[in-house]
């Protein structure tokens, strides 16, 4: 659980280390790399598109839901099948693997000057995100049905650390240009964003280190045989999501559903939230990374306190339920904020609710899934959330240009009551009353 949980930690910290920028980025390869003929096609593509009318800024916001949106596509993709491919031949080879070749993506921005391989890089590490399922997977093999939970808000905690430090790395290293102290890297692909690029292919390297060193196999090789069946090399795309019959276990499919849709209803937030702190409050990376740290430590905190120590007696759903309720008057704060004390208490209702509902919901799937198939069941959730994130920010960032700042917070809210909903009727897990076990007494 140590390793897993340094691994997610390091593996998040190079993940969020760019939402700061995704302002600053935008705004630079539209004014220094022009000619790209990727960069034209998207841009041809945003000026079809009616101007801004409600005051929500330049185009530069659309620009970053489509580069986000890549990112989620490519991890949708290869969540199912890292998950899969994982239960067949094991957790640490898919991991050690997959935690190289991210630090080889993350090195590809390092010299991205160019829009293309900036593209380039984010699809390479997008395909990587999808281990975050297999991490997952390791943990649900390492902690009983009671303990589930449990695991999962460790899980959380790593995610919220990663997004405490991430974020604020990335704002302080925002004001490194490496470009300029360097004049002649220039010439090399070397960037304004390279200072962050390369702090991130540290954490990869670290990351692997950890792995080929401490880490030891979760998923003994008897329990591989139900992994090897089905799941990962199915083209039926409503199967692979856990969104179609084929044998998932009971349960699987409505909570894959309800994670979708609040993933699709707060994903667009999570986006322009980092815009909205632009244009209205005048926020620099460097206010705008402080502002994820802030998210971040009520991330952590509630899931390392409150979820993790009170979930199993409170109940997944019933938390989860919880959740739910404080997101919807964290989005109403969030549109409406006129102050920066609002825009902070609106914050941090949105992530005490993600909090709870996030891990409560991983760990239902979790429980309802048999030893075997952990990888394959909580691959699917991975990736319906990650199909969610594809359309989420392209969607918001629509919105906040066309309509104003406010909008993709308001249609969030109206979306919310979908999985909330969902959430309420999910059968309860017979692991509850079964032997404490990975899987024990799963309904199938």
């Amino acid at each position: 659980m140590r390793v897993v949980f340094l691994t997610l930690f390091l593996d998040l910290m190079g993940f969020s280390i760019i939402f700061p920028l995704y302002p600053e980025m935008t705004s630079w390869y539209l004014a220094n790399d022009p000619d790209d003929p990727l960069l034209g096609l998207v841009m041809g593509l945003v000026r079809l598109l009616p101007a801004g009318a409600g005051g929500g800024g330049d185009a530069s916001v659309v620009f970053g839901g489509v580069l986000g949106a890549l990112y989620s596509l490519l991890q949708f993709a290869s969540a199912p099948v890292l998950g899969s491919l994982s239960d067949r031949v094991g957790r640490r080879p898919v991991l050690l693997a997959s935690s190289v070749l991210l630090g080889l993506g993350h090195l590809l921005w390092f010299v991205g000057a160019s829009f293309t391989t900036l593209l380039l890089s984010r699809a390479v590490t997008g395909i990587m995100g999808g281990n975050l399922s297999v991490a997952t997977a390791a943990v649900a093999d390492s902690t009983g049905g009671r303990d589930r939970a449990g695991g999962m808000a460790v899980v959380g905690v790593a995610f919220g650390l990663g997004m405490v430090l991430g974020p604020a790395m990335g704002g302080l290293l925002s004001t490194v240009r490496l470009d300029l102290l360097f004049p002649g890297s220039a010439a090399l692909g070397v960037n304004p964003f390279s200072a962050c690029a390369g702090v991130a292919v540290v954490l990869c390297a670290a990351n692997a280190l950890v792995l080929a060193l401490a880490f030891s196999e979760t998923l003994p090789p008897g329990a591989r045989a139900a992994g090897s069946r089905g799941g990962g090399r199915s083209a039926d795309v409503p199967g692979l999501l856990g969104l179609a019959g084929r044998g998932w276990p009971r349960g699987v499919l409505p909570a894959n559903l309800a994670h979708g849709l609040f993933v699709l209803s707060f994903s667009g937030v999570e986006f322009t939230v980092a815009f909205l702190a632009r244009d209205r409050f005048g926020f620099s990376p460097v206010e705008i990374g402080w502002l994820f740290v802030f998210v971040g430590t009520v991330l952590a905190g509630v899931q390392g306190g409150l979820v993790r120590r009170r979930a199993a007696q409170v109940g997944e759903r019933r938390m989860a339920l919880l959740g739910h309720a404080l997101v919807l008057p964290g989005l109403l704060a969030t549109a409406w904020a006129g102050s920066v004390p609002v825009l902070l208490a609106g914050s941090f209702l949105l992530a005490a609710g993600c909090a709870m509902v996030m891990p409560c919901l991983t760990a239902l799937v979790s429980l309802y899934a048999g030893p075997g198939e952990q990888g394959r069941c909580i691959g699917a959730f991975r990736s319906l959330g990650s199909l969610a994130r594809v359309v989420g920010p392209p969607a918001a960032s629509l919105l906040y240009w066309g309509l104003g700042p406010s909008r993709p917070f308001l249609w969030g809210a109206a979306l919310l009551a979908a999985p909330a909903a969902i959430v309420a009727s999910l059968p309860a897990p017979r692991a509850r009353a079964g032997v404490d076990g990975p899987g024990a007494g799963v309904g199938r």
